[in-house]
């Protein structure tokens, strides 16, 4: 009986072991389940701090900054057991490195890989939290007519500056920028285009940097600053020995200067060459050098001779010629690599104080002396009509005469030889060409108090803008004394004055030259015989204190002088380049601005 009893103990002792043993070995298998996803600062050098992902049912939407996401590193939440995988490969949340820079799917499944659940993770732009110019510059190709090369702007803090040439035009400059994805820039509400849009830098420019909602926005405030230029030696051509009257321009398509010049006869008979003596040669400075495009093109050239350049860059030149008689004015142009005549000689008697401009290669204007009258030859591309100016009143005698222009006019200076007209002692005219009609914009005019216009330190010239300078000498508000005199002719048809008189006595060899430079500036150029050695000086008028600059003197220091007509021509180029040419024992000296 008892022995039953301990069976009965064992078995059921032995149930319950087996009950127990079911119940621990029997799985719980969860679901597939994706609840948390993030980027971890920690994880990802490219960020500088945590960004935590939207997990709406099977999408999963996380924006980050504009960074490299083709190897970031996700810390995501499963449930318990759930394998996760992309393209097949097993993912460790905090771990494994995948390239976010399109959506990639996650696929959950639960501890045997089954009942897969896949979720999209979507990585979008994040707003920029702090949006900034990070770059700024104009290129020089960008601005190719205005700068010519780069320049690169300092960005400090808000605030960035461009260093420009002293008198560069910034009135149409295009910068090129950076900035975060998905900012928005504008200036005064319009949307900038890097390396496109137009801007006037004249004065300070504030850009508006906006981020992609909205939300953040900074100003950065562009300033340019102007550099003070300098005036620097160039190489002195002295191949052929240089006449008077050699002039500098420079080509409006390249801004490459041009010089034409007369060959200068030597004095020593055994030194001379008939074959190339006293005839045109043209010379142009490339990279550093001179070289020839053209020599002894011409007949043997008389007194005068003149140089222009039309606006696509023809050259034209005007010439006394001595090979004819009477010596009436001849006309060349450069095509096609080689000079030719430029229709028939112009005039019926000798010819003096010639001078021409180009308006276009079809339309080239030629302003003389002949017979005591100021006489003029026009060209329009077939033939020359010739004659007097009707516009000028009296046509009186002429002493001098001057042209300047542009590709839409034509201008004439000119001088009234003593008492010419009216009583007026040298009495001034400065008549216009449009291209059909001669008027008058200043005629037989002598500034009240003055005894005259001085009969040196004349020159005119036309702005890039198409403004009309005057440069004269009178002594009106110094009987003793005659002074430069700058004058500009406004919109309005008037005559304004551009600053004081400047303060230079003029000598009787004061052959002065005014240019402007792009931005506006004007220079005047003189020589001045009143130091030891004896120099080319320089002024400008500075728009910012309303006074003429103190002067440059070029030359004087290093031993470069002069000692009779320094024979002086004066241009700039459209990038604010400026040359300054004259003459010393026949080799041409010139001198540069930047």
């Amino acid at each position: 009986m008892q022995k039953n009893r301990i069976w009965v103990v064992v078995a059921a002792l032995a149930g319950a072991v087996a009950l127990s043993v079911s119940c621990q070995e029997k799985e719980i298998i969860n679901p597939p389940s994706l609840t948390a996803f993030s980027f971890k600062a920690a994880d990802n050098a490219v960020l500088s701090e945590d960004y935590v992902a939207t997990v709406t049912g099977t999408e999963i939407n996380v924006a980050l900054p504009d960074v490299d996401k083709s190897a970031l590193v996700a810390t995501f939440t499963v449930a318990e057991g759930n394998i996760v995988k992309v393209n097949g490969a097993v993912q460790n949340s905090g771990k494994t490195v995948n390239n976010f820079e399109s959506a990639i799917t996650y696929v959950v499944m639960d501890s045997h890989e089954e009942n897969p659940v896949s979720y999209k993770v979507n990585v979008s732009l994040a707003p920029d939290k702090h949006p900034a110019l990070t770059f700024f510059s104009f290129d020089g190709d960008k601005n190719a007519k205005a700068l010519g090369k780069t320049l690169v702007g300092e960005i400090k803090g808000s605030e960035i500056g461009v260093a420009v040439p002293q008198v560069a035009d910034i009135t149409e400059l295009v910068a090129t920028f950076s900035t975060g994805a998905g900012n928005k820039v504008t200036v005064n509400g319009v949307e900038q285009v890097s390396g496109v849009t137009v801007n006037d830098f004249s004065n300070p420019v504030d850009y508006m940097v906006t981020n992609l909602d909205g939300s953040v926005n900074a100003i950065f405030s562009v300033t340019l600053n102007r550099q003070k230029g300098e005036w620097t030696a160039a190489p002195t051509y002295e191949a052929v020995p240089v006449h008077a009257g050699a002039r500098i321009l420079v080509n409006p398509v390249d801004d490459v200067p041009f010089v034409a010049f007369k060959r200068h006869q030597p004095t020593e008979a055994d030194a001379r060459d008939p074959e190339k003596d006293e005839k045109m040669y043209a010379i142009k400075f490339v990279d550093g050098a001179w070289t020839s495009i053209g020599e002894a093109f011409s007949d043997k050239v008389g007194s005068d001779y003149d140089f222009t350049l039309s606006p696509s860059g023809t050259p034209f030149i005007a010439f006394k010629n001595g090979a004819v008689s009477p010596q009436v004015t001849t006309v060349m142009t450069y095509a096609g690599g080689a000079w030719s005549t430029v229709g028939e000689n112009i005039g019926t008697a000798a010819t003096s104080k010639i001078h021409l401009h180009a308006i276009a290669d079809n339309k080239v204007v030629v302003c003389q002396i002949m017979s005591n009258k100021t006489f003029v030859g026009i060209w329009d591309g077939s033939s020359w009509t010739t004659g007097g100016i009707d516009a000028l009143e009296g046509n009186p005698r002429p002493y001098e005469i001057r042209m300047a222009g542009d590709g839409a006019n034509a201008y004439m200076f000119s001088i009234n030889r003593a008492k010419a007209l009216n009583e007026v002692n040298y009495g001034h005219n400065v008549m216009k060409f449009d291209g059909t009609s001669w008027s008058g914009l200043r005629q037989n005019y002598l500034r009240e108090g003055a005894s005259q216009t001085s009969i040196v330190g004349y020159d005119i010239t036309v702005a890039p803008d198409g403004t009309v300078y005057l440069v004269t000498g009178d002594n009106a508000e110094n009987v003793e004394n005659y002074h430069h005199r700058v004058e500009k002719y406004n919109a309005d048809g008037t005559w304004s004055q551009v600053g004081s008189t400047i303060d230079y006595v003029l000598s009787s060899r004061c052959y002065s030259k005014i240019a402007v430079a792009p931005d506006g500036t004007v220079f005047v150029a003189y020589p001045n015989e009143t130091v030891t050695p004896k120099t080319i000086e320089v002024v400008y008028f500075d728009a910012a204190t309303k006074q003429w600059s103190a002067p440059a003197s070029l030359g004087n220091g290093d031993g470069v002088e002069y000692t009779g007509d320094p024979n002086l021509s004066f241009v700039f180029d459209s990038k604010g380049k400026g040359y300054v040419t004259w003459l010393e024992d026949s080799k041409l000296l010139m001198y540069t601005f930047e």
